[in-house]
């Protein structure tokens, strides 16, 4: 798609891309290290159900694999994100120079330039239809990790020290960060594709006279473009406000609903096991 349709335009704003990735990623550094400070602080009690390892070697094995699994877990949520978020990006560069190319396009192309979109709708619906499961995973991950993050603010007694509290923070922080931008380029593409339609619309409504295939790419793009989580809801800007409100509700709701009473003094018992 990009031999057909000039990148210079992305390629000159790839920064924005990279900031993205850089940042995304840096942010699981410090989940990182305080999961390791963490893990180090409770010797691993609590994982291996309250038995002690009191040989260092063993323990810096155990907590080598717990992190390893650790990362293993969060970064291809990461990594998707990324490379959702650039995908989405090159899809909108792409519909954006078919725009501009429709301002110098004699009437006699407007056919050529229906194909085009044809071409470049297939590829949406194909990437559609590989990712959108994808996405709904990432919108579960992400909910999981926003439940994590009020769970600290409303029980900051269920953790032992700032180190975990801290950790927590970093990884919804890093979380909801890929979230964002992974949704918000989704629908950056949707509106695009709306844009598109208004140019075509104002370049063929002042003639006398409109060919059935013109009609047709009016209509068609009339449909819109846009991506979809698990082919139920489209991704547009109110999506992304939507499903932040009602994921913030129900982890509300979940913890209304929890029993506390006995998480304390588990914690106080086991806090003044660690200091024994």
């Amino acid at each position: 798609m990009s031999n057909n349709y000039p990148m210079s335009a992305a390629e000159s704003k790839t920064k924005y891309l990279y900031t993205f990735g850089f940042s995304t990623t840096i942010l699981y550094i410090p989940v990182t290290v305080c999961s390791l400070l963490s893990f180090l602080l409770v010797r691993m009690k609590v994982l291996l159900f309250m038995t002690t390892l009191t040989n260092s070697v063993c323990l810096w094995i155990v907590v080598t694999i717990a992190i390893t699994a650790q990362t293993l877990v969060f970064m291809p949520s990461n990594i998707f994100a990324i490379y959702y978020t650039t995908v989405c990006y090159h899809l909108k560069i792409t519909l954006e120079n078919l725009g501009k190319s429709l301002h110098n396009m004699p009437k006699s192309e407007y056919d050529s330039a229906y194909k085009k979109y044809i071409s470049i709708r297939k590829f949406v619906t194909y990437i559609d239809d590989e990712l959108s499961l994808l996405v709904f995973l990432s919108l579960i991950y992400n909910a999981c990790n926003m439940y994590f993050g009020i769970t600290v603010i409303l029980h900051t007694e269920e953790y032992l020290d700032a180190v975990q509290i801290t950790s927590i923070y970093c990884l919804f922080i890093a979380s909801y960060v890929g979230y964002i931008g992974m949704t918000l380029s989704g629908s950056l593409l949707q509106e695009t594709s709306e844009h598109l339609w208004f140019q075509v619309h104002d370049a063929l409504i002042s003639r006398s006279k409109i060919t059935s295939l013109q009609q047709r790419f009016l209509s068609l793009l009339e449909k819109g473009l846009f991506l979809t989580v698990w082919k139920i809801v489209p991704i547009k800007r109110s999506f992304i406000v939507a499903t932040t409100g009602t994921i913030f509700s129900y982890c509300i709701l979940l913890d209304s609903l929890r029993s506390l009473k006995n998480i304390s003094p588990m914690w106080n018992s086991f806090s003044n096991m660690t200091s024994t």
